[in-house]
C-alpha cells in the first residue's frame, strides 16, 4: 500500500510510539485517582505529555495544556468557551467544519461572524482583517493551512492585528502541528488547537489545547477531575477545568513519545522531507493533459496536492487508484464545503493527496505515473472513437492472436490506452478479466488437438498459449467436466 492520505490520519507511526501505547496499556492507572504506582506513573507520563506540548508550541506553563480527543473538540471548547452572543469573530473561507459548525451554531444564537474570502489560488490576504473589525469584535479564528489545498496562513500576521486591537486569536493547527514551527508567544496566539493523529504522529484519540496566559474559558464539559470534589462548579483552575472525567492516558503516553520524536528528529528536517514528496509528486501531474491542480504552490505550504482528472468524479479516482494502484487518497469535499466553493469545485469535489515523514520518493513517483496512465485512459476514450466503440476490434485482435503470450501492456498500448483502464474497461465490457478471457480463447480450440494430434498434452497447451500446464488442467476440467487425458481417452468431442 501506498498511503498518501496523512492530511486525515497518518497510519505510519514511529516504533516507539506504538511501544509507549503498549506500554502505557499495561502499567497506568487513572491519573488523579489514587496514591498508587499506576496512578502516580499516568500523572507522571501527563505531565511530560504537557511539557512536551508546551515546548513544542513555545507556551511558558505546562498546566495550561489541556487534553482533548481530538482538535475538533478542543475548538468547540474554545469557541463555545469564549464566545458569546453578543460577539463578532472573524473567520476564513479555508476553515475546517470544527470551526465552520460551531461558528454557524453560535450564529444562531446572536453571534456576528464575517469570512475573509479566498482568491482562485485559495490563499486569503490576512491584512483585509483589519478592515473587517467591528466595535463588537471578540476574536479571529483560523486555520494554519487549508486542510483541501495545504495553502498557507499568515497567522503571525493575523496575530499582530488580533494583540493591535486586543482580541482573541485562535489558531486551527491540525495540518501544521509536527512539521512546522508553531510559536504562540512570536504569533500573539490566545489559543492553539491541535489533533495528535495527523502531523503529530501519534494515536487517534488525542489532541489539545495551548491556552495563553490571561485567557479563561468557560469549561464545555463537567464531571469528575480527581480533585476539589466537593465543589459544585468544575474548579478553575487549569487544566482540571476543561479535563472533566478519565483522559486518554494510553493515548497521551504516545503522543508523548510522538513529541519527543518530532523534537529529537527536528521540525525543519520533516518539514522538508514532507516539502520535497509534495513538491515532487506536483511536479509531476501539474502539466498533464486533463489534471487540474489546485492550490498556490509558489511558496512554503503544508504537503497536500489537491487535484481532479477531466471526465472523472473524485469519488471514483480515487477508488481506481486504491483498486487498481494500492494507492490511498481522501477524495470528496473533505469537510471544507467554503473553500470547495471558492476554487469552484462544490459539485465535483477533488482527490487529495497529503505526504508524511514515513513517505518515500519512489511512492510519490508511483503516484504520478497513476496520475498519468489515469490520464491517458480518459483521453483515449473520450478523443475520437472510444474504446467502447472499438470493442469488436479489441476481441478480434485477441482472437487472431490468443495462441501468442499475449499480456495486458502489449494489448492496452495496441489501442492507445494505459494497462489499468483497458484492464477494468474489458472486465466491464466483457464479464471476465482479460487473462480468463485469453485462456477461455484457448481452451475453445484446444480439444480437437487433444483428440487427434499424436504430441504430448503439454506439447498442445504450450502450442496453445499455456505456459502454467497446473492452471491449464485446472481451467480444463472447469470447462469440459474432464482432463485433457480423460478426454483424449475417450476421444469424444466435448458437450
Amino acid at each position: 500500500m501506498i498511503y498518501l492520505d496523512n492530511a486525515a490520519t497518518t497510519i505510519q507511526k514511529p516504533e516507539c510510539v506504538t511501544e509507549a501505547v503498549v506500554q502505557a496499556m499495561q502499567t497506568l492507572g487513572n491519573c488523579g485517582r489514587g496514591a498508587g504506582k499506576g496512578a502516580l506513573s499516568a500523572a507522571r507520563i501527563i505531565y511530560e505529555a504537557r511539557a512536551a506540548a508546551a515546548r513544542l508550541f513555545h507556551l511558558d506553563s505546562p498546566k495550561r495544556v489541556c487534553f482533548t480527543g481530538n482538535s475538533t473538540e478542543a475548538l468547540n471548547i474554545a469557541l463555545f468557551g469564549l464566545i458569546g452572543p453578543k460577539d463578532h469573530v472573524i473567520t476564513t473561507e479555508l476553515e475546517h467544519n470544527s470551526v465552520l459548525r460551531p461558528l454557524y451554531h453560535l450564529m444562531n444564537a446572536g453571534t456576528q461572524v464575517s469570512f475573509l474570502k479566498a482568491d482562485p489560488s485559495g490563499n486569503v490576504d490576512v491584512r483585509q482583517m483589519e478592515g473587517m473589525i467591528r466595535e463588537n469584535t471578540k476574536a479571529i479564528v483560523c486555520t494554519h493551512a487549508s486542510n483541501l489545498t495545504g495553502n498557507l496562513v499568515d497567522i503571525h500576521g493575523a496575530g499582530e492585528i488580533a494583540r493591535r486591537h486586543g482580541l482573541l486569536f485562535i489558531v486551527d493547527a491540525s495540518q501544521t502541528a509536527g512539521s512546522f514551527s508553531v510559536d504562540m508567544e512570536r504569533d500573539h496566539i490566545s489559543v492553539l488547537c491541535f489533533t495528535g493523529h495527523k502531523g503529530l504522529m501519534g494515536p487517534q484519540g488525542t489532541g489539545g489545547l495551548c491556552i495563553a496566559k490571561g485567557v479563561e474559558i468557560r469549561p464545555l464539559k463537567m464531571g469528575g477531575t480527581g480533585v476539589r470534589t466537593y465543589l459544585h462548579e468544575q474548579p478553575d483552575q487549569y487544566p482540571e477545568r476543561l479535563e472533566a472525567g478519565t483522559l486518554n492516558g494510553h493515548g497521551i503516553a504516545g503522543l508523548k513519545r510522538a513529541m519527543e520524536y518530532i523534537q529529537e528528529t527536528g521540525l525543519e528536517k520533516i518539514h522538508e522531507k514532507e516539502y520535497d514528496l509534495m513538491m515532487r509528486f506536483y511536479q509531476g501531474v501539474k502539466d498533464v493533459d486533463g489534471v487540474t491542480v489546485y492550490g498556490d504552490f509558489s511558496g512554503d505550504r503544508a504537503p497536500i496536492v489537491a487535484l481532479n482528472l477531466r471526465g472523472w468524479d473524485s469519488g471514483e479516482a480515487a477508488d481506481v487508484l486504491w483498486e487498481d494502484f494500492q494507492i490511498a487518497v481522501r477524495a470528496g469535499a473533505h469537510c471544507a464545503p467554503k473553500m470547495h466553493e471558492a476554487l469552484g469545485t462544490k459539485e465535483t469535489g477533488a482527490v487529495r493527496f497529503s505526504f508524511g515523514w514515513f513517505n518515500t520518493r519512489e511512492e510519490a513517483d508511483l503516484a504520478v505515473a497513476a496520475i498519468r496512465q489515469m490520464a491517458d485512459g480518459e483521453e483515449a476514450s473520450g478523443d475520437g472513437p472510444g474504446l467502447a466503440d472499438r470493442m469488436g476490434l479489441v476481441t478480434a485482435y485477441i482472437q487472431s492472436h490468443y495462441r501468442e503470450e499475449l499480456t495486458l501492456e502489449d494489448v492496452s498500448g495496441y489501442f492507445g490506452v494505459s494497462r489499468e483502464y483497458f484492464s477494468r474497461f474489458f472486465k466491464k465490457q466483457m464479464g471476465v478479466n482479460f487473462i480468463r478471457y485469453v485462456h477461455l480463447l484457448r481452451l475453445e480450440h484446444i480439444h480437437e488437438d487433444i483428440i487427434n494430434s499424436d504430441d504430448s498434452i503439454m506439447a498442445i497447451a504450450r502450442h496453445h498459449g499455456f505456459t502454467n500446464y497446473k492452471l491449464f488442467t485446472k481451467m480444463f476440467r472447469e470447462i469440459y467436466g474432464c482432463t485433457p487425458r480423460e478426454l483424449r481417452k475417450t476421444g469424444e468431442e466435448p458437450v
